[in-house]
């Protein structure tokens, strides 16, 4: 009896670990200018990072990439900063969801999509290969 609550306990512990959350991984931010004015002086900062990444014009219909090395994906809030049809506009602090079908195997990165009238939408997504 004592052995079969054992294995009871050894199972139950196993089934546990293997749904533990996955780590997941991100090397890039782009910012993509999806309107049909020019972006500039964009300065992203991740809070409690010290990270800072610039992009002082983006044409539109065009993107910049900032990569960087590897590191684990741990939902920081963001800040934005960028001029749109001459007008500067910052964010206060954005959060980016991940996504319940990310694989944890492929890379993500994050993505701020600046729209027609000059506004952000903060996603992230997985590219292919």
């Amino acid at each position: 009896m004592r052995f079969l609550v054992l294995l009871l306990l050894c199972l139950i512990a196993n089934g546990c670990a293997s749904s533990a959350k996955q780590d997941y991984f991100y090397n890039e931010i782009v910012i993509r200018n999806n309107s049909t004015s020019p972006v500039s002086d964009v300065t992203i900062s991740i809070k409690n990072r010290g990270m800072l990444f610039n992009c002082s014009f983006i044409a539109p219909r065009a993107e910049c990439s900032n990569k960087f090395r590897k590191q684990k994906y741990q939902g920081r809030p963001i800040r934005i900063k960028w001029t749109h049809n001459y007008k500067t506009n910052q964010t206060q602090q954005l959060n980016m969801t991940l996504p319940a079908h990310f694989a944890p195997e492929k890379m993500i990165r994050g993505v701020l999509e600046v729209k027609n009238d000059g506004t952000i939408r903060p996603y992230l997504e997985q590219p292919t290969p």
